[in-house]
């Protein structure tokens, strides 16, 4: 059984002051009177201070950046105070966050902001050297702290913070005034024809005007509920519904619909509950002060269920009604049932009927369950070739904490050592073998691969021809029976299984008997990461054969290829446009009957162009996460990108370890 309590307003550093909606109208009504007071104001205080920042910051990139991580470390340690009732002062101490604080990583930075990823990392590096902020050994990112507790980043912006202060004091000041002004020149009732004044429990938005009534949500009064009065709503179940329930509450993602209902079901089913009520019964102008809610049984993914209310008492004196609450699945399967305590307004309240947003859970359960069974195997030894930088070395040191490798590290000793001291890492245990500089140790890693004493590669932070040169000579390389080609691993958060993606990175514009080699390579990829017979869509520009498209004659003989064994263990279709590959309507609309279509597990693009842009853009608009690998070599090439973050070098580290596991 689950609970939600009457809410009670109060004043805390977490939850913010309640705003006065009655006051809050009358001064914006009468802020129209003084618009360009109000105006001056508000730039004055804004261009000043962006100046300040600036000049004190460097530029507003990364004032954003470090405003989120402090923000990410003022409410840790307000949730330490809170328990004593304090709140957090300036001068706070860095020093009583928990051991094991919230880190934010540079994605989170990136989505929160709108600030490309790139440029993240860029100001990340620049705020790091200058000591205000500290990456974890979860590969996040925090204030930087001084021995005397405090940020060091609170201790070089000290006279910033004074004059911040003082100004936001002094634009409350001349806003206060203002504002009094404005409260005293309002109209009497309160409110004019755009701003209503309700009352405090009302919901206000802006008044529909003119719209169709069918696009108008008018809500109930306690004088007009009566006893079965009822209202319900229809949804059908995504699959990543329970993905996004449980990354609000942070618990696992419930496993069957048989299983018992947990946390991220409750948190559903109530979610449905309270949309009925926001938009049917009461609907807007109400409040849910009270729910009760007895789960019996989970949804299962694609299934349509139907959440009901019906009023069940009123009571006139205390402006609270009473309603049932039924959630109920295909073939009236009973999910949950209970009751709503509501408070509806005192007066209709009108808004404009609203859909349902989309949104999109950022967890990708693919790469947590191929890490999980590649840390299932025993650890393989991998050769990191110069890893001299943070990422470059905390990335295997941290696959190696997580069992799933053990790293030999080659390169200067002493600049690994540095960069283990900078990034707060311990080498104890840990094998290096030196090389002066970073061609020297390409070298190393490779003969070490060639006479079996490492089963994989991996790029630490030399340029990638240093070490592809290496690999691929013809003297002392690595190259095996097939052509060299590069696979991305994408987990994406709109789609329902790991997309792999090549080829990306090496092969620039693959002939038919090259783009055979890549495609076989992607294949053995996927079987290794258990995937019995994966399926490829070959990618052109259009579906249909055009003699005078390549990439169309390329995709129908590797189709034909595939039919005749040439291409083994793999359902392949194509041409495909991305549209019909990634979704079976688009393909249906087309005409086209495959069985591929809206369920690749592999994309074959055209070229290296066509590759790079279709996993890139999945990555930053999409928010898939992405790991990176060389197949066709006497062992797997982890061929990362200096960008690449700790998190996709784990990742990488365990498609080796799986497609080891597979060869062997």
């Amino acid at each position: 059984m689950t609970a939600m309590k009457e809410n009670r307003h109060r004043q805390s550093a977490q939850k913010g002051i309640p705003v006065s909606l009655a006051r809050r109208d009358a001064v914006l009504a009468g802020f129209k009177d003084r618009f360009v007071e109000a105006q001056y104001i508000w730039t004055s205080f804004l261009l000043d201070h962006l100046i300040e920042c600036r000049r004190r910051i460097g530029d507003l990139d990364s004032m954003v950046v470090l405003i989120v991580i402090g923000l990410t470390a003022l409410r840790q340690i307000q949730k330490v105070r809170e328990l004593e009732g304090e709140h957090v002062a300036l001068g706070f101490m860095t020093a009583e966050m928990p051991h094991n604080a919230d880190t934010v990583n540079a994605y989170s930075i990136a989505n929160i902001t709108g600030i490309p990823r790139e440029n993240i990392r860029r100001r990340l590096t620049d705020l790091e050297k200058k000591g205000w902020v500290e990456q974890a050994p979860d590969g996040g990112w925090r204030l930087g702290r001084s021995e005397n507790g405090r940020s060091n980043a609170g201790n070089d912006l000290g006279e910033l913070a004074e004059s911040t202060i003082r100004r936001i004091a002094d634009f409350a000041g001349r806003l206060a005034t203002l504002s009094d002004a404005a409260t005293a020149a309002a109209p009497t009732d309160g409110g004019t024809e755009k701003f209503r004044a309700n009352d405090a429990d009302a919901v206000v938005g802006a008044l529909p005007g003119e719209l169709p009534e069918e696009q108008v949500c008018t809500g109930h009064t306690i004088d007009s509920l009566r006893p079965g009065l009822r209202a319900e709503r229809r949804h059908r179940i995504g699959a990543r519904a329970f993905d996004l329930a449980a990354a609000l509450i942070g618990v696992p993602v419930s496993p069957t619909p048989a299983a018992t209902p947990s946390g991220d079901v409750a948190l559903l089913l109530q979610g449905m509950l309270a949309e009925v009520a926001a938009q049917e019964l009461p609907g807007p102008g109400g409040a849910v002060v009270g729910l009760e809610l007895n789960l019996q049984a989970a949804p299962a993914p694609g299934e349509e269920i139907t959440a009901s209310l019906e009023v069940t008492s009123v009571n006139q004196a205390s402006g609270v009604a009473r309603l049932a609450a039924r959630v109920i699945g295909e073939k009236d399967r009973l999910l949950a049932e209970g009751q709503l305590r509501v408070r509806p307004a005192t007066s209709p309240v009108r808004t404009a009927r609203l859909l349902r947003g989309g949104l999109l859970s950022q967890m990708h359960p693919h790469i947590q369950r191929i890490e999980a069974r590649a840390a299932a195997l025993e650890p393989i030894a991998i050769a990191i070739a110069w890893p001299a930088d943070h990422d470059s070395l905390l990335g295997p040191l941290e696959a190696a904490r997580r069992g799933l490798i053990r790293p030999v590290l080659v390169g200067d000793p002493e600049r690994i050592a540095l960069a283990a001291q900078e990034a707060g890492a311990s080498l104890d245990g840990v094998e290096i073998a030196s090389a002066t500089d970073p061609h020297l140790a390409a070298a190393l890693a490779v003969a070490m691969a060639r006479d079996g004493r490492v089963r994989a590669l991996m790029k630490g932070s030399l340029h990638t021809d240093e070490l592809m040169a290496a690999v691929v000579s013809r003297e002392a390389g690595l190259r095996g029976t097939r052509r060299l080609s590069h696979v991305f691993l994408l987990d994406v958060p709109a789609y329902h299984k790991p997309l792999l993606v090549t080829d990306a990175a090496v092969n620039i514009a693959p002939d038919l008997e090259a783009k055979a080699d890549i495609l076989q390579n992607a294949v053995d990829l996927a079987i290794a990461l258990g995937i019995a017979r994966p399926k490829v869509a070959v990618l052109a520009a259009v579906e249909t054969v055009n003699p005078k498209m390549q990439a169309t004659l390329d995709a129908a003989l590797l189709c034909k290829m595939a039919d005749r064994g040439q291409l083994r263990g793999a359902i392949v279709d194509g041409p495909l446009a991305f549209d019909n590959a990634m979704s079976a309507a688009a393909a249906r609309v087309k005409g086209i009957v495959s069985a591929v279509a809206g369920d690749p597990d592999i994309l074959l693009c055209p070229n290296l162009e066509a590759g790079n842009m279709v996993a890139k853009q999945l990555t930053y608009l999409a928010g898939a996460e992405a790991a990176g690998i060389v197949l066709g070599a006497r062992v797997p090439v982890i061929l990362t990108s200096r960008a690449d973050s700790v998190a996709a070098r784990v990742t990488s580290a365990a498609l080796a370890r799986l497609v080891v596991a597979a060869a062997s």
